[in-house]
């Protein structure tokens, strides 16, 4: 393994995403990057192994700004899970998603806490890693309804990201600011992407437990208090 910045993706790996392979029926899966200093968030709406809607939008941390982002993606889908990059909006996001859509399982992700799995820096180590694994098992897939406008840009961010083995041998991505020097924007779109392809439905079972109780919990204090 190299010790020095290598290519996260290769190029094979995106033009698999081009392999549409008809309309694919599966849970909707929300993955949400939420941008800070200035940059667009994210939103990408999975549905089974197709991806039916790639939106970057201007925004605040304002979770209700972010809300509407969601329900633009979604175009009337009803989400089972929401996966949400949290860390730049609170902890009472997630109960906000959670009370616009009682029915979806909400997961509020850090990029920067311990990885699942060993082998990893952090948890966005993880998640674009484990989005690698699913573009070389060929089991997602852009839809007609992506633009190629947005299959161009994600291209561009993922061209762009590097990774290095850091301490303790494990895989570590190169910061965000790093990318948008070389692409003039934040890689938040392919951050929206890996957070929406890279858990299965299983996965997130398995591993959310203490975030449903944890959000659980957010979401009774802000009825009792009214915030």
């Amino acid at each position: 393994f190299p010790s020095h910045d290598s290519n996260l993706y290769d190029d094979w790996e995106f033009d698999s995403l081009n392999s549409y392979a008809g309309p694919s029926a599966g849970e909707v899966v929300v993955g949400i990057d939420v941008a800070v200093g200035g940059d667009n968030s994210s939103s990408c709406v999975i549905r089974g192994n197709e991806m039916v809607s790639l939106l970057a939008r201007k925004t605040t941390t304002d979770v209700q700004s972010l809300i509407s982002m969601v329900r633009e993606s979604l175009g009337g889908l009803q989400p089972n899970y929401i996966v949400i990059d949290a860390t730049g909006v609170g902890a009472f996001a997630p109960a906000e998603f959670k009370r616009e859509w009682p029915t979806a399982t909400v997961i509020p992700v850090n990029f920067g806490d311990k990885a699942w799995k060993p082998g990893y820096d952090n948890r966005r180590a993880e998640i674009h890693f484990d989005f690698k694994a699913r573009l070389k098992s060929k089991c997602i897939y852009f839809g007609p309804s992506i633009h190629a406008e947005s299959r161009i840009e994600l291209q561009r961010q993922m061209r762009a990201s590097e990774y290095m083995i850091g301490n303790k041998s494990a895989f570590k991505l190169i910061p965000k600011k790093e990318i948008k020097a070389k692409t003039g924007r934040s890689p938040d779109d392919l951050d929206s992407v890996a957070l929406a392809c890279s858990v299965d439905a299983v996965a997130i079972k398995m591993m959310s437990v203490n975030s449903q109780i944890q959000q659980h919990n957010t979401y009774s204090n802000s009825i009792v208090t009214g915030k």
